[in-house]
């Protein structure tokens, strides 16, 4: 890591891995924090096991807590108003299906005609988009050179399921495919 320099682990007191630590706070999310957190730790735990090191510094380390996400929902009275603001504009197609399944927008952006069982009324979720950073090491440093989206697995197995269509999705759903059929010059056979 670039802030420890070329130094031997054994040179690194706690309280300097403390104050990485507090540094990375002005710039990263606490839970990102803790994933680095817990590489300091296995990685000295290994030094400490291969009697490289007698013992770790990456003890009495206070991290920032880490705050649950509040999941919040929309009432159907809102979920009406939100689609009659939005019902001229081709972007209430996706907001609508989304306010109606709860896809989240990287499945959303995931989803394949294959993944829509019309005949069932069925969204099945079998991938997600994400943005992912794309970085490259210049002049001995990790830098962030832009970003891709890329087709990811799901980040568990409860994240694969079969959501119900509503009637109303359907129809949304039916429309974008009839109207992408016809811009591939194919007809709907059913």
């Amino acid at each position: 890591i670039r802030v420890f320099g070329e130094r031997y682990l054994s040179e690194i007191a706690t309280i300097e891995i403390q104050t990485f630590i507090n540094d990375l706070m002005l710039d990263y999310q606490p839970s990102t924090i803790k994933q680095i957190f817990l590489l300091l730790q296995e990685g000295y735990a290994r030094a400490v096991k291969d009697k490289i090191i007698k013992q770790s510094p990456v003890v009495d380390i206070e991290l920032p807590p880490v705050i649950p996400n509040t999941m919040m929902s929309v009432n159907l009275e809102l979920e009406r108003k939100l689609i009659d603001i939005f019902k001229d504009d081709e972007m209430c197609y996706p907001f609508a299906v989304l306010i109606d399944t709860g896809l989240r927008t990287s499945e959303l952006c995931g989803l394949k005609w294959e993944n829509i069982d019309f005949k069932n009324r069925k969204i099945l979720i079998r991938q997600s988009y994400q943005r992912v950073d794309d970085y490259e090491f210049i002049n001995g440093e990790i830098v962030k050179v832009g970003s891709s989206l890329e087709e990811t697995t799901l980040k568990s197995r409860t994240s694969k399921r079969e959501i119900p269509m509503s009637k109303g999705v359907h129809n949304i759903l039916m429309d974008i495919f009839n109207e992408t059929l016809k811009k591939q010059g194919k007809v709907d056979e059913d």
